[in-house]
């Protein structure tokens, strides 16, 4: 029972002092709010303290996003045999009394194959990041210089973190990342790469860690953070509870739909 039957346990569960990169990010609120994909803080802190439960649409949605994930994942695992699958990452880090857990999962992490002819024994062996999400028509990246950054954020996050904590410097090397965009309607796929950037990586980490402790800080004096407006707003379950701090007001569009939230000057 204990090995066929066991009990299952939820990586991304909301547990305080346990916080996932894919729900922390990094502090993007000096772009614009249509350029910025999330997470937001103040979001994840109310799925640690007050959840909503998601409409049908909501989770039918992200039902489709994960069903696609995991077959492409099967897929890529046959086609390329030196892959990990879901690999998981994790870090303490402590900051006098506070203490934090960071916890990710790498969709697929790639192991350049060595090539005999080229002699790569003698050379640290090639590491790259891939990472799917699923989009839609209106969400898809247009061409390949169509990059969203805050996209990035995550895989870069998760390169850094299995450079500095998982890999031996002295064997392997962090070539690049790749996000592999899957069309919900026909299953196009639409990969966008770039290379790996160990100072750029370490920035952002720094700056998931940041927020980590910020985020924990808010949890334990049970103080709401601050508002960061983004893309999905317009959307966000949570919406009214983050009207309701009367830090952020309403973007119409001119036929007077909800286009998004701002801040307010002098909030």
């Amino acid at each position: 029972m204990k090995y066929w039957h066991p009990e299952k346990k939820e990586w991304h569960e909301n547990i305080k002092g346990i916080y996932h990169v894919s729900s922390i990010g990094t502090n993007h609120q000096d772009i614009d709010y249509e350029d910025h994909s999330g997470p937001c803080l103040r979001q994840t802190y109310w799925e640690y303290t007050d959840p909503l439960p998601n409409s049908d649409a909501t989770e039918g949605n992200f039902e489709q996003g994960r069903e696609m994930h995991e077959r492409l994942q099967k897929i890529i695992k046959e086609w390329k045999p030196n892959t990990v699958i879901e690999k998981p990452l994790a870090k303490i880090f402590e900051r006098g009394e506070q203490k934090i857990l960071i916890v990710g999962s790498i969709d697929i992490e790639y192991k350049h194959i060595f090539n005999l002819d080229r002699d790569d024994s003698k050379t640290k062996k090639k590491i790259s990041i891939w990472d799917i999400k699923t989009a839609s028509d209106y969400t898809l990246p247009a061409d390949e210089d169509d990059i969203n950054i805050t996209h990035f954020d995550q895989v870069i996050i998760y390169g850094t973190l299995d450079v500095m904590y998982e890999l031996h410097p002295d064997f392997t090397e962090m070539k690049g990342l790749k996000i592999i965009y899957i069309n919900k309607h026909q299953k196009a796929t639409h990969p966008l790469k770039r290379p790996y950037d160990f100072v750029e990586g370490v920035e952002k980490l720094r700056d998931c860690i940041d927020r980590s402790f910020y985020l924990d800080e808010c949890l334990t004096k049970s103080e709401i953070p601050v508002p960061e407006p983004m893309h999905w707003c317009k959307f966000c379950k949570y919406r009214s509870r983050c009207m309701a701090q009367g830090d952020v007001e309403i973007i119409l569009n001119t036929r007077g739909n909800i286009k998004g939230l701002k801040v307010i000057d002098n909030a």
